[in-house]
């Protein structure tokens, strides 16, 4: 045989080996993405399958009735619907169990459940052994299976629950489609290969003769393109110029593929992450052709849309107004960047805020410019801003529409804020208030008493009230009772003082005023009885003034707890909302410099709604607070009687007072049946509680003695209501059970008691409301309280 014929004999074989390997290589880099993409997928169902079950879902399962049948059926129909959109087979979770397998959870087809062939929950799985390798490693196991539905993959994911016992979550999807396209792509590379070879045996047969010396390094060359080595290839040293120009061919081909499968598995990462992002996204040519399109942007089209029969973009409507319509339209054609918040009416008929952005970029193709345009629900964010916007202007309109002085100070003691009363008190502008210190705004007033008592409400960051003089903006000396409690930063640090100042200067002076005109009145009262009638009417109406003011003051001290309660949830709601502002900021920045992956887009959504759900439960904890402190407020200012639900009226009240309780080991029971409705003086009723607690907590126990106090409303007859108020506390001595309804007697004058709380009760009790009170009390037995009073049951259908 020549050497001819031995040369192209041995070309034959290495133009073989050559296409046989690059199909070889291009079917097993396609293959083992295909089969990536399928356990990345299933890694990620299994993932979300944890992410529907609700928290600690697997702890309380012991048995077939720990679960709720509707909540089961919600968990069902859950699962269905994320298996449609990913296109899976089955998503399930179980449970080891005395080493048997329950299932806990798994989806179902329609015709699955109209024929029972399906499983219900904590039934037993007929192939345990399936496990097996899951709980062996305790790691995401998979898998390929063949069951009476053909063959699949499947995945686990192990984990312990609470009580150390192992559940699984899984997901499995069939594989006759990837094994149809493994099928397509073996004839692809079958066809490569013959093209390859042909291509290769035809240079062959026309260069035989000079490639006896450049065939070896060919060879060479040849065998690491097969191996995927892409990298630098030697320069060919023998040959001709068609052997040299084939040799160019084959490094050009070998760095392109190499290229092409770096940009196809990029590609193929940023697809998916862009068709299911809950951004909807459309790339369009400047001829208004649709080139690219995710399943949201589908979904708001409302119609069927094809990459293979581009559609142009007269034919779409994204549901705006015609006039936005047209507006986005026309920025698209003329490549504008532009950004808009548009309206559209979803599937449920409501109106959602979406906001469009219009940005023309250049593709790979040098010479031509597509557009990218995208829309973004921020329904809920305007919303959470509007709510935020209206809770903070009604606290300012509801501090400025308060008639006595409240401030803000922070941990330095310079003011942060004030209401109008303030400014009118100081004589000053607000602006002119903030920043400054006290003594700044106080020249002249002896201070250092004041300095002491805000360092030791620091120390025990806690409430505190006291009273003490203070000179005015118009230099006029006055008498003040402050109330004072600490606000924390989100850490649990101090972060400054709210407080609140009642003018008692009237008070006490019309407490001597009275006290003088009893003196007089007592040794005139033989001589003089028509001066002691005009006597008693002024004595009547300043003990009207005097309850007004006791009024205000039990105002003031309610207003610095609400304060104090508000400020923690509206500091939480502000840390997550900045939290979230960076968070945005943070994730455009990466997306516009590097992109982002699939996992960092996820947790920035996950981050995103934990901080939206952070701030919708605490702005709705501190407008509960404000409501319960507006309706006390207002009964308490309109003293009609009218119908109203004693429970609710005296939850109110409670929670108002809460702040009597945070710095006290002293627990308040409330026991009234729901939706009590009756006829009566909401304001008076809410007056007489607030007093009974006050006083318990001030005179019924020692700084730091814990005890209970209870509160209970019952019918005594049909026409008469019954409350009872007790305490464990520390009692009273006969002496001042005796005297306790008297005008002005009390126990803590040293510590700002004025005497008049439990006489204002007595009167509103036998006065207003008609009844009768008693009071009974031991020393170290506690106290109890019986007040009765005429008035009607209401009945009301729920």
């Amino acid at each position: 045989m020549s050497i001819r014929y031995q040369l192209m004999i041995v070309m034959f074989l290495v133009t073989l080996v050559i296409s046989g390997a690059f199909s070889l290589l291009i079917y097993e880099r396609e293959t083992t993405a295909l089969m990536r993409g399928v356990d990345d997928k299933l890694i990620t169902a299994a993932t979300m399958v944890g992410d529907i079950l609700p928290k600690d879902y697997h702890d309380t399962i012991t048995d077939a009735y720990a679960v709720p049948n509707q909540q089961y059926v919600s968990i069902v129909d859950r699962f269905n619907k994320l298996s449609r959109t990913l296109e899976l087979q089955y998503l399930w979770s179980v449970l080891v169990i005395d080493e048997q397998i329950r299932f806990t959870s798994a989806t179902a087809t329609s015709k699955e459940l109209k024929n029972g062939d399906y499983a219900s929950f904590f039934a037993l799985h007929s192939n345990p052994q399936a496990f097996d390798g899951a709980r062996k490693v305790m790691r995401p196991h998979l898998s390929t299976f063949h069951n009476k539905w053909g063959e699949g993959r499947m995945v686990l994911i192990p984990k312990l629950d609470s009580h150390g016992r192992i559940y699984m979550l899984g997901a499995s999807m069939g594989l006759e489609d990837l094994n149809g396209l493994i099928r397509q792509l073996i004839i692809e590379c079958v066809v490569i290969s013959l093209l390859i070879m042909l291509l290769l045996w035809g240079v062959t047969l026309l260069v035989a003769s000079q490639l006896l010396k450049p065939l070896r390094e060919i060879a060479s060359i040849a065998k690491r393109i097969s191996r995927g080595d892409y990298g630098h290839l030697p320069e060919l040293k023998h040959g001709s110029q068609e052997i040299h120009s084939l040799y160019s061919s084959i490094q050009t081909m070998g760095h392109a593929m190499e290229e092409q499968m770096r940009h196809h598995e990029s590609f193929r990462m940023l697809s998916h992450a862009i068709s299911t992002s809950p951004v909807a996204t459309a790339i369009f040519d400047r001829d208004g052709s649709l080139l690219y399109f995710n399943n949201r942007f589908k979904k708001l089209a409302g119609q069927t849309l094809s990459t293979d029969e581009p559609a142009l973009i007269d034919q779409i409507s994204l549901g705006v107004s015609s006039e936005m319509e047209g507006l986005w339209k026309q920025q698209v054609v003329h490549a504008r960047m532009w950004a808009a918040v548009v309206e559209i009416v979803n599937d449920s008929g409501d109106v959602e805020n979406e906001r469009i952005n219009i940005t023309p970029f250049q593709p790979w193709q040098e010479d031509k410019i597509a557009i990218l345009v995208t829309l973004q629900n921020i329904t809920k964010r305007r919303q959470l801003e509007d709510n935020l916007r209206k809770e903070v202007n009604f606290q300012r309109v509801l501090l400025d529409t308060l008639p006595i002085p409240v401030f803000f100070k922070d941990d330095n003691g310079h003011y942060l804020g004030c209401n109008k009363a303030f400014c009118l008190m100081v004589g000053r502008d607000e602006g002119e208030i903030i920043g400054n210190s006290d003594q700044q705004l106080f020249e002249g007033n002896n201070l250092q008493a004041h300095q002491d008592v805000d360092s030791a409400l620091f120390a025990s960051e806690g409430a505190q009230d006291y009273e003490a003089q203070l000179l005015d903006g118009q230099g006029h000396e006055r008498l003040y009772h402050f109330f004072k409690a600490i606000f924390h930063h989100i850490d649990g640090r101090p972060a400054g003082m709210v407080g609140a100042m009642v003018d008692i200067t009237d008070r006490v002076l019309f407490e001597g005023k009275i006290m003088q005109l009893n003196i007089e009145l007592e040794n005139r009262v033989k001589e003089r009885t028509q001066d002691l009638e005009t006597s008693l009417e002024r004595v009547q109406k300043l003990q009207g003034q005097l309850m007004e003011a006791d009024k205000m003051a039990t105002l003031g001290a309610m207003v610095a707890g609400v304060a104090h309660e508000v400020n923690s949830p509206l500091g939480v709601s502000l840390m997550a909302s900045t939290e979230l502002s960076a968070e945005i900021k943070k994730f455009a920045d990466l997306f516009h410099q590097e992109g982002v992956s699939e996992d960092e887009f996820l947790h920035f959504l996950r981050r995103n709604q934990e901080l939206m759900d952070l701030s919708v439960v605490n702005l709705t904890r501190a407008g509960e607070l404000l409501r319960n402190f507006k309706k006390l407020a207002v009964d308490q200012s309109v003293e009609d009687e009218r119908v109203f639900c004693l429970d609710e009226q005296i939850k109110a009240v409670v929670e108002s007072l809460s702040y009597l309780f945070k710095q006290r080991p002293i627990t308040m029971q409330v026991e009234c049946p729901d939706r009590l409705e009756i006829i009566s003086y909401p304001g008076v009723v809410s007056q007489i509680i607030t007093n009974l607690i006050t006083n318990a907590v001030r005179h019924g126990y020692d700084p730091g003695e814990s005890g209970t106090i209870i509160l209970q409303a019952s019918w005594q007859s049909q026409n008469q209501l019954l409350i009872r108020f007790s305490d464990d506390g520390k009692g009273m001595e006969p002496d001042v059970l005796e005297r306790m309804f008297d005008q002005y007697f009390t126990t803590k004058k040293d510590a700002g008691g004025t005497g008049l709380g439990m006489h204002i009760v007595n009167n509103l009790v036998t006065q207003t409301l008609q009844g009768t009170l008693s009071c009974e009390s031991r020393p170290g037995e506690g106290t109890q309280f019986k007040i009765r009073f005429p008035t009607r049951k209401i009945e009301s259908v729920q």
